[in-house]
């Protein structure tokens, strides 16, 4: 087409035809406007945002002494607990030594934990020798492991376990917490009356020696799975447990933590009894690299079992005077939960360090940050000093602890808007 001068003068404007065909393309061009460069701005950034989750740097981070908060007049600390359950003791007013302890929550299964873990621990790096007596090392160790995880799981089951039934074995039960207001009592009854029969019995006479230590630790995995079968079924029930003068809140709480304790004890000697058995197979000089993983696997469950141990022990963040104590024995506290009050002493270092996954902090060339997301989703940066780092996990100071900040900040800059998921 040359002319469309010339072109357009020689359309028949009169013909339906030809004006039906120029509204359907006028009609096509608008539309092409609309999807294509009409949409607004402002709509398609909200529909870009980055998601994110954030963490709250308190509960996160692990140790006993981590959480302490500053108060509205910045003059003293408050000073909190990172474990649920009975408080044990607490300390009293006065100056006290920074580490000394505040508060201890009872903590039985932890420690016992903690000492399977070291044994379990110690026992990997025995048998990651790889000379001719590492196979004999190792089934002994199994032996050990075995002896330690049946006592151990037994008092847990009788002790802690048994607290929650009605009715055991025919004893009757005194308990606020009965079973019978569910329909479960006869079925988790049966259950561990079998335990007693089945189990507890043929560990009291069953005989572990170097030569069958692989075998029987197989058999104690499975037994073990079935207690903490049962615990399950137990702890499920008591959020549904009805709240009344005779069990209050507090009391559920407690049941609920207990359990919670005795059913991670008894994961903890799973973990044990399948190191110590994997031991034994890779105890021999080709198996060296598998040795070294047990090593290592080993080392996380006892560092899992240390941090888990020092959070039901609560500590002075610094030396100081504690002006008040909110707690004493036999409450019932949660984590998180205030425990007292701190002024420094005067000249000390007050400024805590926290463990952070290595996903939280972000290196630019005017230092290190997090981030935290304001009240319109904006993201808002806070410079930390780092310290510490492991293969997942970094400890930062600069921070409070009551800050919530994103989890993974990984392409992300500052004044950016979020969409924040939990």
């Amino acid at each position: 087409m040359k002319n469309p001068v010339v072109y357009i003068k020689r359309i028949d404007w009169k013909d339906r035809r030809t004006l039906a065909a120029i509204a359907a393309v006028v009609v096509l061009i608008i539309a092409g406007f609309l999807l294509l460069g009409g949409t607004d701005e402002a709509g398609t950034a909200e529909a870009g945002l980055r998601e994110v989750s954030t963490i709250s740097v308190a509960q996160y981070s692990s140790g006993a002494g981590g959480v302490a908060v500053p108060t509205a007049n910045g003059n003293s600390y408050i000073i909190r607990s990172e474990a649920s359950g009975k408080v044990l003791r607490a300390a009293k007013t006065g100056a006290v030594a920074e580490g000394a302890i505040v508060a201890q929550v009872e903590n039985s299964a932890q420690r016992a934990s903690l000492l399977q873990a070291e044994g379990a621990y110690e026992a990997a790096v025995a048998a990651s020798g790889g000379n001719k007596n590492s196979q004999a090392s190792a089934r002994q160790d199994g032996v050990r492991t075995w002896k330690a995880a049946t006592v151990s799981v037994a008092e847990t089951l009788r002790s802690s376990i048994d607290t929650y039934y009605a009715d055991i074995r025919g004893t009757g039960g005194t308990s606020g917490f009965k079973l019978e207001a569910f329909g479960a009592a006869p079925d988790l009854n049966a259950a561990r009356n079998s335990i007693e029969r089945t189990i507890l019995d043929r560990w009291e006479t069953e005989s572990v020696t170097d030569s069958n230590a692989a075998e029987k630790l197989s058999q104690l995995n499975t037994d073990l799975a079935t207690i903490g079968a049962l615990v399950d079924k137990i702890a499920a029930l008591v959020p549904r447990q009805s709240i009344t003068n005779v069990y209050p809140e507090s009391s559920r709480a407690a049941d609920a933590a207990a359990l919670a304790a005795a059913r991670a004890a008894i994961t903890t000697q799973q973990e044990a009894v399948d190191s110590a058995r994997t031991a034994i197979t890779n105890a021999s000089g080709s198996g060296d690299a598998s040795a070294q993983a047990q090593v290592k696997q080993a080392l996380g469950i006892l560092e899992a079992a240390r941090a888990a141990y020092a959070k039901t022990v609560v500590r002075t963040p610094f030396a100081g005077t504690l002006t008040s104590v909110n707690v004493t024995a036999g409450d019932i506290i949660s984590a998180g939960g205030d425990v007292a009050i701190i002024v420094p002493k005067e000249g000390v270092e007050t400024e805590r360090k926290f463990v952070l996954p290595l996903s939280a902090v972000k290196y630019t060339p005017a230092g290190a940050l997090v981030f935290t997301v304001n009240a319109e989703g904006v993201l808002e940066s806070k410079t930390i000093e780092t310290g510490l780092v492991t293969a997942d996990s970094i400890t930062v100071k600069g921070l409070n602890g009551d800050e919530v900040i994103v989890q993974d900040v990984r392409g992300l800059k500052a004044g950016e808007k979020v969409e924040v998921t939990n």
